[in-house]
């Protein structure tokens, strides 16, 4: 079996590579957010084995940073995990103390992580349930953000004028 770790970034990633042994397959390849960086990739992980089905390849969930290169990966076949940074870090603290942070050493845990931990392959969703919760995400800000201007808003009503809500209430009184 081939464990694969990737690093994502915006810009480019950083992939490590070993196999059930132990044996550093790739110490460091740096591709490119693209095509032709995925394509890269492609040719030097299917030069190690002869299936898909013996490539587990894991990368961290950095939003739609991700999303591309695992497209692309499931696409083409291979057996994709996307693990939780908080779970990653997590696992780093588990297993030193120090406090060093590169992206080759990132690569290096998620590929150590497919190993050791019983993790969920990723399943694909579709385009209608991912942009469903974008919105939902976005409409629950705006909420959040609308009940800090209310706050706001009669936080400096009651500075600024402080008889408003009595005379609010009467103006209402009349009205009714």
């Amino acid at each position: 079996m081939i464990y694969v770790g990737i690093d994502v970034a915006k810009d480019k990633h950083d992939c490590f590579a070993m196999n059930s042994d132990g044996e550093i397959l790739i110490e460091k390849l740096t591709i490119t957010n693209n095509s032709d960086g995925f394509e890269t990739l492609y040719n030097s992980l299917i030069s190690f084995s002869d299936s898909l089905d013996n490539i587990k390849v894991g990368l961290e969930a950095t939003g739609h940073y991700s999303d591309n290169i695992l497209n692309f990966l499931n696409k083409n076949g291979f057996n994709t995990y996307l693990i939780n940074p908080l779970q990653t870090n997590l696992y780093v603290k588990g297993q030193s103390l120090r406090k060093t942070k590169t992206d080759k050493l990132d690569a290096h845990i998620i590929a150590t992580m497919l190993i050791s931990d019983n993790l969920k392959p990723y399943i694909p969703v579709s385009y209608h349930i991912t942009e469903l919760k974008s919105l939902t995400r976005h409409r629950f800000r705006l909420v959040k953000e609308n009940s800090k201007f209310k706050t706001s808003l009669v936080r400096l009503v009651d500075i600024v004028f402080p008889e408003f809500p009595k005379s609010f209430h009467l103006l209402l009184k009349n009205l009714v």
